[in-house]
């Protein structure tokens, strides 16, 4: 089966999940500061960024042998 993500090679499952899940904590951390400063429109578009890296993360499995 061809992959075209880099990190599905570069990375066990675990780690990519991890990575993930810390982008995704991260993005939303970010985006909860926006939100407090005001700026609602850029809250919006972080939001939208952190649920694409929790679907990411979401999506990752563990290999079968």
């Amino acid at each position: 089966m061809a992959t075209s993500n880099p990190l599905t090679d570069a990375l066990p499952p675990r780690w990519r999940k991890i990575a993930y899940a810390v982008l995704f904590v991260g993005s939303l951390v970010f985006t909860v500061w926006q939100a407090s400063d005001g700026d609602w429109d850029q809250f919006f578009c972080g939001l939208f960024t952190a649920l694409v890296s929790a679907l990411a993360t979401s999506n990752v499995h563990a290999r079968r042998r």
